[in-house]
């Protein structure tokens, strides 16, 4: 059982603060309440004491950060000339693409630094940077956006974890002067060293490259997610998360070489305490390596001292001094799985090996489920087997691979092999039968799904009683989720771009209208091939997998347009799709059908006509003739949901919307997607006037080069009275029904400019 220890309690108080301020404010009050009335149970006066001055100070802290980043935030302006100092192994590449968190030399404030190399000079100047440089830029410093779609990764919030609020979005590199390297300045030298590691690394063949990177230095190569795919199925991403079994593993070394050198023991430790912050910068600076830092030099100042710290006195301290440091790490899933890691190990210290792998899974499970919405039935096993096997062979194999690339070449090509062979099989695991696509857990369920794990921590001899309670919020959860009472229509901002979703109550029937996509340009021959990634990735299908979706009963592509189909090969082997319709004649056209080429074994092609019903209560309105899916040819469909006719147009010309109405006389309809993303193209006023739409929806793309929606649209619906949501303002807009009511939503509440 938990011991009423003055520390923890200490850094509780610290983490439900932080919770209340960035979290939920009226939970976050209700668990601190919960809390205040347990520490008052204990009638301890001095741990009371305690914990009231760690609350005051975690408010103090958060309050000076915020003011901080405020007085940072600048106005945004546009073409101006700014010095930033940058650190060379921190600018990440992407093709011709470079991003990083700078320094603003006049500001002292940092910001985000994102351009593209204009040629193959500017490219070589900024990739063989090997020390800190000052490099002065011509670009617009512009706050960075919020997610706007529901459960999309937040970048803001993400950067402003890391004090940065705005970007520099730069036009052009003017200079780059590389600042001297020095040894009254550690850090630089440090960071120059990482450098040259990483410059080492990205030369090594095969996985051994993005190993070693991840393993040793921290970062994650471009592929790395393409080339990890059965590791993160599996739930051992973690173990490329530099934490606690490296700096344990570093500490150890280190300690063995120095004793062999006949060094005292006290001397040997104050080694190891100075090579901790050394370490922690070579490894990258997470805020999970940060706890296991910290711990390590707590218990190694203890030592010095003579004083005895216990296990979770120990990780008390780390969390607290974490918490100062960046208070926001509440709500970073990392740092989330280091600590709750690390607690459960320490509670669970006197358990059996098996007890402790299971319930360590059972802790980062609603963490995961938050986050990542799935897990593998597997992943018990695999990690019970996988964890033992890295400590001691893949890491070892990893840094005998990283030697042997500079003395004998073909021993590094056998160690890439030997990690190719153990990805293949983890890959091979992953794809068996077992992967739950579970969905975000509702907030009452999540914060249960906590508690209880936690009882199990403090009460294992309880456990067969608790884990019946945990599997029947699991499974509550799991229909709270998959069986909704609600239906919906969402449209998603993919940017400048198309794409629907329609749930039936109970998801009796889930479909998509278009999937977005983009027009991906060629890459300049100097530069290496960008890494994309599908748009959808990051908006609809991330959405569908929260939403604890992984079929579709149908996908509706309005024409062939890549703003409209682009991601459709990402949604087709993503998402079990069972069948595909398009407008009659395009499933003629070989561009198109190149998009599906391996794409298809599991869905049926499907080509329609105006008159037909192709479920989820949808009617195609057009095409009446064949074609070959050009904007004239726009699938356009029509459905009732929530008492509301929602009509769907696709690109669809004026010409075309005069034959609608030519073909319906007396045509109506509630909401309407305006043609077209509200180009002067479509949206004609007589089709409007005869449609009498309550509300059109506009789904277009932020300062677009197309410049939609046109001005001549938005003064027909000014000049015809009809409200309009745009996702360009608004983000991703949703309507949610009961029967014949409903309740429209906007991700932005207020507009983006």
């Amino acid at each position: 059982m938990i011991k009423p220890n003055r520390l923890i309690f200490g850094a509780f108080a610290m983490t439900l603060v932080a919770l209340i301020w960035y979290w939920q404010p009226i939970i976050g009050l209700v668990l601190f309440g919960l809390f205040v009335l347990r520490l008052c149970k204990l009638r301890e006066s001095q741990t009371l004491l305690v914990t009231v001055f760690c609350a005051v100070i975690m408010c103090g802290v958060i309050w000076h950060r915020e003011a901080v980043l405020d007085q940072l935030t600048l106005k945004p302006v546009s073409d101006e000339t700014l010095t930033i100092r940058i650190l060379p192994d921190e600018l990440r590449w992407n093709g011709a693409q470079f991003s990083e968190i700078g320094t603003l030399t006049h500001q002292r404030g940092r910001v985000l630094l994102t351009g593209r190399a204009k040629n193959h000079a500017e490219y070589h100047r900024l990739r063989t940077l090997d020390r800190p440089a000052e490099v002065t830029v011509v670009g617009q410093l512009v706050k960075i956006l919020p997610p706007t779609n529901v459960n999309q990764f937040d970048s803001q919030r993400y950067f402003r974890e890391n004090g940065v609020a705005q970007t520099v979005k730069i036009s052009q590199l003017k200079s780059i002067q590389q600042l001297p390297l020095s040894i009254t300045r550690p850090l630089t030298l440090l960071h120059w060293f990482r450098m040259l590691m990483i410059n080492d690394f990205n030369r090594l063949p095969g996985l051994l490259k993005p190993y070693a990177l991840g393993l040793i230095t921290g970062t994650r190569s471009n592929d790395f997610n393409q080339a990890m795919t059965g590791i993160q199925d599996l739930g051992l991403i973690h173990l490329f998360s530099i934490s606690g079994l490296h700096v344990s593993l570093m500490i150890l070394a280190l300690e063995w070489g120095l004793f062999h050198l006949w060094l005292p023991r006290q001397t040997v430790q104050i080694i190891q305490l100075g090579m901790l912050p050394i370490y922690f910068v070579i490894a990258g600076g997470s805020v999970g390596l940060l706890r296991s830092v910290l711990m390590a030099g707590n218990s190694l100042i203890a030592k010095q001292f003579g004083i005895h710290l216990s296990g979770l006195d120990n990780w008390s301290l780390a969390l607290m001094i974490t918490l100062m440091i960046n208070p926001m790490i509440v709500l970073m899933m990392g740092p989330q799985l280091s600590f709750a890691l690390s607690f459960g190990l320490i509670m669970l210290h006197h358990q059996s090996r098996f007890f402790v792998l299971l319930a360590l899974n059972l802790i980062q499970l609603p963490i995961l489920l938050n986050s990542l919405y799935q897990w593998h039935l597997l992943s018990v096993v695999a990690n019970l087997i996988v964890v033992p096997i890295f400590g001691i062979t893949i890491m070892p194999l990893t840094f005998i691979g990283v030697i042997a690339a500079h003395c004998f070449y073909p021993l590094a090509l056998l160690v890439a092999v030997l990690l190719s062979g153990f990805e293949t099989g983890i890959r091979w695991v992953s794809q068996l039968p077992g992967m739950i696509i579970y969905g975000r857990p509702p907030l009452p369920i999540l914060i249960l799904l906590v508690g209880a794990t936690t009882l199990l921590l403090a009460f294992p001899n309880k456990w067969q009683r608790l884990s019946r309670l945990l599997g029947m919020i699991y499974l509550v959860g799991f229909l709270w989720i998959h069986f909704p009472i609600l239906g919906e229509v969402v449209f998603f901002d993919v940017g400048q771009g198309d794409s629907f979703l329609i749930r039936t109550p109970f998801n009796q029937q889930v479909v998509m209208i278009d999937t977005g996509g983009k027009l991906n340009l060629p890459d300049p021959t100097w530069a290496p091939p960008t890494v994309r990634q599908a748009n959808a990735t990051r908006t609809s299908l991330n959405y569908l997998k929260s939403q604890g979706i992984s079929r579709l009963d149908g996908v509706y592509l309005s024409h062939q347009d890549a703003d409209h189909v682009g991601d459709i090969a990402t949604v087709l082997d993503t998402m079990h799709v069972q069948r595909l319709y398009v407008p009659a004649g395009m499933e003629n056209n070989r561009a198109f059908c190149h998009r599906l080429s391996g794409h298809m074994a599991q869905t049926k092609l499907i080509s329609v006509r105006a008159g037909q019903s192709v479920g989820a209560g949808l009617t195609v309105i057009h095409p009446f003739q064949p074609g070959l899916g050009s904007n004239a040819d726009s699938m356009v469909l029509l459905g009732r949901y929530g008492g509301q006719r929602f009509l769907f147009m696709g690109d669809l010309d004026r010409a075309g919307e005069r034959q609608i109405l030519m073909r319906y006389p007396a045509f109506k309809a509630d909401i309407i997607k305006l043609g077209h993303h509200g180009s002067k193209t479509s949206s004609d006023p007589q089709f409007l006037a005869e449609l009498q739409p309550k509300l059109a929806i506009i789904s277009a793309g932020r300062h677009n080069r197309y410049g939609h929606p046109n001005e001549e649209t938005l003064v027909t619906l000014a000049r015809q009275k009809i409200p309009q949501f745009s996702t360009q303002q608004r983000g991703m807009i949703w309507f949610r029904y009961f029967g014949q009511v409903g309740i429209w939503h906007v991700k932005l509440k207020e507009s983006i400019p």
